[in-house]
């Protein structure tokens, strides 16, 4: 039912001259228990991007955002996911998303992204991802 995913990579393009930020993301593919905890890590080298951003993909529809973490403060989940996500943001180039009380729809391609502006559109990078899968 769940088949495997490579590890993909979310390209944006960028006006010339931006500069870009280089975004890691860990663990690449998990496969938790309907009900668990799944959590993923990302990090960015960049210390003036200060926006931190989780997006979610499911099957071949456009991506929804999860939730938006700017360092020094809380993070600001979607409505559909509040209470039910947690971002761990121990420093500003590191974000951890949890995903809490895994449900089978939350089998979905997950992505980070960095900016140092909070307009989402202005994103100079892209990342790797994950997908939970649910047995």
């Amino acid at each position: 039912m769940f088949g495997a995913l490579s590890l993909h990579l979310l390209l944006l393009l960028f006006p010339a001259g931006c500069r870009s930020t280089l975004v890691s993301q860990w663990d690449n593919r998990l496969s938790v228990a309907e009900g668990k905890t799944a959590e993923v890590h990302c990090y960015q080298n960049d210390t003036s991007d200060s926006y931190m951003y989780w997006y979610r993909q499911i099957g071949g529809a456009g991506l929804q955002l999860v939730t938006t973490s700017i360092f020094g403060s809380d993070s600001t989940p979607e409505d559909s996911f509040k209470g039910r996500t947690e971002v761990i943001r121990p420093s500003q180039k590191l974000c951890s998303l949890k995903l809490l009380s895994l449900l089978p729809n939350d089998t979905a391609i997950y992505y980070c992204a960095a900016s140092d502006h909070s307009d989402s559109n202005r994103l100079r990078t892209g990342s790797k991802t994950y997908q939970p899968v649910i047995p």
